[in-house]
């Protein structure tokens, strides 16, 4: 999508300002264009034919011109067949209305007041180009649209002005808000601004404020930030009244809920209930909500302001999607019939996105194709991703773009082309394929980013340590330097902040970082298995914001990773001062477990579930610890909740499903298990995996090399994967090999993994021949209580009365301790329990 930007020599600073805001790859320019000696006439038709959108910088000058008189007669005639979309002027000087032609004056005209601001505008315009494919239909939302419509007009009570939808992301919350806000509410313009995880009013405000104040540079930009910060309370209410109301007329602000509106319980936050007080008295702002789960406290009669429409948003129903489904695949000339219909449905399950990417899929590959796949579809987000991919693990050029946006949309074009290293006309091919996919959208300041539907799934994808965080970081800094942040404003140095922190650069005066960075960035590091680091951050965050659960929460889980258990209880403790009585009691088991008390864990994670704790966490912590104390049963019944807690399949579910499969000798659901890992983990953990069942069913050769491959695939690997190459080494006698691995982890994991280190140990001296040397090792073992340290000490009986003389009576001893460990554990063996993968 490209825009002609038309104008006189007299105006060229300005507009080529403009374009380098706007980015080379959205505008055509007669400096870029033409050639010396070139046919102007035939260039300025040819250009006109290669853009969407005409644009005229209307100053005095520009109105005399020759030449821009003949490209706004060429415009026009390309308007009139249709060849040409949209038309912008921008008026310069004195020029008003009157001064343009007829056909001119009808379209989109505004003042041009600053570069940034023009850039914005057309930038605006692009990506609703770009983005018409995807919103063009609407189905499925009358119910919602009709109580929407008879709740904003109640009999004898007050107008409501907030609207407030909720239900699961990627279902259409804010397609069906931005539908009402323009048809019911006629409203022009449609602005959502996320309130994240951290966020209190101030942080807020100086988010509105980058649009809605006037700031030059960097330096004054952190100015205007301090003075909001530094701002009383009441001072914080009157800006925020003021924004608020500023342009209301036009533009219906929406607020995205990233944490910072509604608690996990429920509750509404400080910073919602400053804005509901704003709007309370406040009788003609109208706003939106889009929230994560449904509110207590903002309607009943409890509210503390009655005008608030708050409905739910719920999954097409199999109807609807058939429906959305048979108009996108029509409108793409895509032949079907009913069956393949239906089949379709129940892939995208109710969710529109997924419509849509099937319908872009359909097209360029053909139905057939699509439906063709034997396994079953678990994510259809995950499987449109690894199609527009075409093969991750190939190290692509394309996965090199997702790679980058997985982790920092948005970009803007110059910085994902500096961190992937790519040309620019490979870079234009790949991000024009990945729009025309619904994979890749263009937000109003003209940032490529990923679709927020698909951003999970491609962070699953891609390994972020392995992320180019370096790269990006000088890319940022650069784009900094040259362009500065007239246009991204704040996300773009927000971005800088995160990658440089990433990359553990020193910090720069380039930088802006909230409170919420630093809860993002403590979460980070900690899935990223740089605990320390997560301390770090985490108390850097704790220290502006120290009631934010969160950021407490992945504190207290670092210091557990590293056993420090006695400062993860004094972090836990404070947990419940501050009445967060769920995550206390799930971090108490959750500390037990990694201490291996997995009774102590288990009482702990079921006071959880009595306080309300529920979803897929819980239950797959449940279902790991009955499973590695030997009750199955009860590990299954935790797995199914686990599985229902969510629409989509999650990877460590899936895998502890692998996990129990093996155990119980299941080949078939392990291996059907499998499948469903591969679509939903990471290549590292997939192998890891697949090594463990090659393992249990006898492929030991093949085992080992997978679990090479797993290490190999993974930057960081846990211990449960130095295991299991571990593991797999002393099956196939490649003792020498298993021994200096045996050094390695016990130098990364000796505090927090212990008992299993000296199990494997004592697998080694088994596998050596070294019958005492195993018994004593096993005898240091804390927790002998588990199953696996049962079945390992039947191995370590079993092998002692192969060498205890008979007249010594001590094998009549050892017998009966054999018969008791059998009759425990019947068929179980050591191998079948695998080590948890956090």
């Amino acid at each position: 999508m490209k825009a002609f930007l038309s104008h006189s020599s007299t105006d060229k600073p300005f507009v080529e300002e403009v374009g380098k805001l706007l980015g080379r790859q959205h505008y055509l320019l007669d400096r870029h264009q033409f050639d010396i000696g070139q046919d102007f006439k035939n260039e300025i038709s040819k250009c006109l034919t290669s853009a969407e959108t005409f644009v005229l910088f209307a100053s005095r000058e520009a109105l005399k011109s020759h030449w821009v008189s003949y490209e706004i007669d060429i415009a026009e005639d390309k308007r009139l067949t249709g060849l040409l979309s949209d038309a912008l002027v921008f008026l310069l000087d004195d020029v008003t209305h009157s001064d343009l032609p007829p056909w001119l004056s009808k379209g989109l005209v505004v003042n041009a007041k600053s570069p940034s601001a023009v850039a914005r505008e057309i930038a605006q315009v692009l990506d609703k180009r770009l983005g018409a494919t995807r919103s063009t239909y609407f189905f499925g939302r009358g119910a919602e649209r009709d109580r929407i419509s008879k709740a904003l007009n109640p009999v004898a009570r007050e107008l409501p002005r907030i609207l407030a939808l909720w239900g699961l992301p990627g279902i259409g919350r804010k397609t069906l808000l931005e539908d009402v806000a323009r048809s019911y509410l006629q409203y022009k313009d449609f602005v959502a601004l996320e309130v994240e995880n951290g966020d209190e009013l101030p942080d807020l405000l100086f988010k509105l404020a980058e649009e809605k104040e006037f700031w030059a540079d960097i330096k004054s930009l952190k100015v205007l930030g301090d003075t909001i910060r530094g701002e009383s309370e009441n001072a914080s209410l009157e800006r925020l009244e003021k924004y608020l109301t500023n342009s209301s007329d036009r533009s219906f602000l929406t607020l995205v809920d990233a944490g910072g509106l509604v608690t996990e319980d429920g509750s509404i936050s400080k910073v919602c209930r400053a804005i509901i007080d704003v709007a309370s008295r406040n009788k003609g702002l109208y706003l939106g909500m889009v929230l994560r789960r449904m509110p207590s406290g903002l309607t009943g009669p409890q509210a503390a302001y009655d005008g608030v429409v708050c409905e739910p948003v719920r999954a097409l129903s199999g109807d609807d999607i058939e429906h959305l489904l048979v108009k996108v695949l029509s409108d793409k000339e895509v032949r079907f019939d009913g069956p393949q219909i239906k089949m379709l449905a129940e892939f995208v399950r109710g969710y529109p996105p997924a419509a849509y990417y099937a319908g872009e899929l359909a097209a360029s590959g053909g139905l057939d194709l699509l439906l063709s796949e034997p396994r079953p579809m678990i994510d259809f987000r995950t499987r449109v991703l690894s199609a527009a991919l075409n093969g991750v693990e190939s190290r692509s050029s394309k996965a090199n773009v997702l790679e980058v946006l997985a982790f920092y949309s948005p970009l803007p074009y110059a910085v994902v082309g500096e961190s992937t290293g790519l040309g620019a006309a490979v870079l234009a091919q790949i991000l024009g394929e990945l729009i025309n996919h619904s994979v890749l959208e263009v937000n109003e300041d003209g940032f490529y980013r990923l679709s927020d539907p698909l951003l999970e799934a491609a962070q699953h994808l891609f390994d972020r340590w392995k992320t180019p965080h370096l790269k990006v970081a000088k890319a940022l800094q650069k784009f900094v330097k040259d362009v500065g942040v007239e246009r991204g404003g704040l996300t773009v140095l927000r971005s800088l902040y995160r990658a440089r922190q990433l990359a553990r650069l020193e910090p720069t005066d380039d930088e802006i970082s909230f409170p919420a960075d630093l809860v993002r960035l403590t979460e980070d590091f900690y899935h990223q298995r740089e605990y320390d680091r997560a301390i770090e951050i985490g108390e850097q965050a704790l220290n502006i914001r120290p009631d934010n659960i969160d950021a407490r929460s992945f504190l207290v889980r670092s210091h557990a990773q590293l056993g420090n258990f006695p400062e993860a209880v004094v972090q836990v403790q404070k947990l419940r001062d501050l009445g967060a009585l769920k995550e206390y009691y799930f971090l108490l088991g959750f500390s037990a477990r990694l201490q291996s008390d997995l009774p102590e864990a288990i009482r702990n994670y079921e006071e959880a579930v009595k306080r309300g704790r529920k979803g897929v966490a819980i239950n797959r912590e449940l279902a790991s610890c009955y499973f590695h104390s030997g009750n199955f049963p009860k590990a299954k019944e935790h797995l199914l909740l686990a599985q229902g807690s969510s629409d989509r399949k999650n990877r460590y579910v899936v895998d502890l499903l692998v996990t129990i499969a093996v155990a119980d000798g299941d080949e078939a659901v392990a291996r059907k298990a499998l499948i469903d890992l591969e679509e939903v983990d990471k290549r590292g953990f997939f192998l890891h995996r697949s090594s463990t069942v090659e393992f249990r069913f006898g492929n030991k050769v093949v085992a080992r090399e997978m679990a090479r491959q797993a290490i190999e695939a993974t930057s960081r690997p846990p211990f449960a994967m130095l295991s299991q190459r571990i593991k797999c080494e002393i099956a196939t006698d490649e003792l020498p090999e298993a021994a200096t691995h045996l050094r390695e982890a016990e130098q990364r994991f000796n505090i927090t993994q212990r008992d299993s280190i000296l199990a494997l140990k004592c697998k080694w001296e088994l596998a050596n021949g070294e019958v005492l040397n195993a018994e004593t090792l096993w005898q240091q073992i804390a927790n002998k209580e588990k199953p696996s340290m049962k079945a390992l000490r039947r191995e370590v009986v079993i092998a002692l009365l192969s060498v205890v003389r008979v007249d010594t009576g001590g094998n009549s001893q050892l017998e009966m301790e054999l018969s008791s460990l059998t009759q425990a554990l019947g068929q179980l063996d050591w191998d079948a329990f695998g080590e948890m993968i956090d």
